[in-house]
């Protein structure tokens, strides 16, 4: 196996620890080396927090200008977490300004991530359709599809009426995606993908489809990382430190549609909304986009097989989880994104079956 882990075989059903189960406690914020003998030279870049900081700006910036604006109520007297019964226009610019602060600032982080070492070029088009087996494009429809449930939320509080609410939030969404496509457009390395404006397309109407249909979100997408060895062969690709890999190597990410299957039943049904079933998605051996590269700078690199793997697993869906303190609620809405770890049963065509004791 090429990935750190152990595994047996009983009655034709593979066992693997999770590879990121032993590193995940020591590794979550930059410190240590996630194997020792090949990142030996390289542990000093975990230290490196310019991204993890910034993720951390990106936060802070957001809450203070909903704190700072939104808490300013009129004469009603509205609490903070109660959305508005009408327009409060304090409210629609403090959302404003979040959201503002929250492009600019990812815009910056995408180019010191992405674009800063790799030369401008002219507008072009660019046919990534069959790069990465599909997990980008897939990350895609998955972010705008969080966006979209997350700026109509936001909408709402603000007291615009249910369909504004539902059209501003669409909008945000794809603008976001939009303006990466066109930054993609004008760098050489990459371009304007039409097959990545489908997928994003993809996530705001299945959120749309959900609230024509239901009235409620009952197939949540997800999302989980776990440590790969295949960042080491490949650091200019899939990240030199945790947080760069958070965002860039695609063999540790994973896609979930967690189904409420409690939503699909009747009122008087035990089985609690916020138990779900997870059908997920991911892929490993990639140290190429397209194809793995025989070497980097100069030195061979191992052979990797390239296949999609299919997992099956439980998880709790933090949106149907209702406290009676208002700002825990929010902190678990906004947190619904990331999947809950759990056991899980991997499909791939390589190893067939295997069971992962705990699956981040």
């Amino acid at each position: 196996m090429h990935k750190k882990s152990f595994k047996f075989k009983v009655q034709g059903l593979k066992f693997r620890s999770n590879q990121s189960f032993q590193s995940f406690n020591f590794t979550i914020f930059g410190f240590g080396n996630f194997d020792k003998l090949s990142y030996h030279n390289q542990r000093l870049q975990f230290f490196n927090f310019s991204i993890f900081q910034f993720l951390i700006y990106i936060v802070l910036c957001s809450l203070f200008s909903v704190l700072c604006f939104g808490q300013q109520q009129d004469s009603t007297q509205l609490k903070f977490y109660e959305p508005s019964p009408t327009f409060n226009k304090k409210r629609f610019d403090a959302v404003m300004i979040s959201e503002c602060t929250i492009l600019t600032s990812s815009f910056i982080g995408f180019n010191e991530l992405w674009y800063k070492n790799y030369p401008k070029s002219s507008f072009h088009f660019f046919n990534d359709n069959k790069e990465w087996l599909l997990i980008d494009k897939l990350g895609h429809a998955g972010t705008v599809y969080y966006f979209t449930g997350k700026s109509i939320d936001l909408m709402k509080w603000t007291g615009l009426k249910k369909k504004q609410a539902i059209w501003a939030g669409i909008g945000v969404g794809q603008a976001y995606l939009w303006a990466v496509e066109i930054l993609d457009g004008y760098s050489a390395q990459w371009g304007f993908s039409p097959g990545d404006i489908i997928a994003d397309a993809s996530g705001s109407l299945f959120w749309v489809a959900q609230n024509a249909l239901w009235k409620e979100q009952r197939i949540n997408f997800k999302y989980s990382f776990h440590h790969t060895q295949f960042q080491q062969y490949r650091p200019d690709l899939l990240g030199s430190s945790w947080p760069e890999a958070f965002f860039k190597d695609y063999n540790g990410q994973s896609g979930w549609f967690s189904i409420s299957i409690g939503s699909f039943l009747k009122k008087e049904s035990k089985i609690p909304k916020w138990l779900c079933v997870s059908i997920g998605y991911g892929a490993e051996g990639m140290i190429g986009a397209n194809e793995n590269a025989t070497e980097y700078k100069g030195n061979p690199l191992p052979h990797f097989d390239r296949y999609p793997q299919y997992y099956l697993s439980l998880d709790l869906e933090l949106n149907k989880i209702h406290t009676r303190y208002k700002w825990l609620n929010a902190v678990l809405k906004t947190v619904s994104l990331y999947k809950i770890p759990f056991s899980a049963l991997e499909w791939n065509k390589k190893d067939k079956f295997i069971f992962h004791p705990l699956y981040f």
